[in-house]
């Protein structure tokens, strides 16, 4: 795994406090388009939380710590049924022991904007038994405090956290793109802000 100098998201995010609409929807847009190519390359990543996402010192995301993920074999269902990742950020399904797929990234993504926004987690912040934090993501209803009053943000939020992982926006990447909380955002900045960066890893490989 190749060093990044800089700092975790979760120190940067106590550093700068609440994060703005706009850095939120400029963040989440990256991770978007980073689960995007994991998953087309049948991957889930099952861990996907702050301190697992660098911020360098050029301002770049880069994901890491891998050593959760689980690639699917071409001919397998895509489901898996290992009980594995961060308590706060684990989806509902994971915890029922059902089976899971890719859509429990998409929960931790919900979890990680919720966060950008809030503060803290929706579920189990004040909790220290990790059995109470699966408790409250399985049965307590979202809730968002009163200075959360962006209406699209709180409803990919709701949607990303929808407990039913067949109802959980994400299914399409290309209808979670074309979300109201991404209305006039140009996509394309995303795009070169990611090839910037690969280009100047594989500039520093050499």
């Amino acid at each position: 795994m190749e060093y990044i100098n800089g700092l975790e998201l979760f120190d940067t995010i106590r550093l700068i406090g609440l994060l703005s609409i706009e850095q939120s929807r400029f963040y989440t847009a990256i991770m978007i388009h980073v689960l995007e190519t994991i998953h087309s390359s049948m991957i889930v990543y099952r861990d996907l939380k702050p301190e697992n996402i660098m911020v360098t010192k050029d301002g770049y995301l880069k994901i890491v710590d891998l050593g959760t993920c689980k690639q699917f074999e071409t001919d397998s269902l895509h489901k898996t049924f290992t009980i594995i990742g961060t308590p706060t950020y684990m989806a509902p399904e994971i915890l029922a022991g059902k089976g899971y797929t890719y859509n429990v990234d998409l929960w931790s993504l919900g979890v990680i904007l919720y966060e950008f926004l809030a503060g803290y987690v929706p579920f189990g912040e004040d909790a220290e038994d990790p059995f109470e934090i699966y408790q409250e993501i399985l049965t307590t209803s979202l809730k968002f405090p009163k200075h959360m009053n962006n209406v699209s943000a709180n409803l990919l939020i709701s949607q990303l956290l929808n407990k039913n992982p067949s109802m959980r926006l994400g299914g399409s990447y290309s209808k979670l793109k074309a979300h109201h909380f991404f209305n006039h955002f140009d996509w394309v900045i995303v795009y070169l802000y990611i090839a910037r960066f690969d280009q100047q890893i594989d500039e520093s490989s050499l």
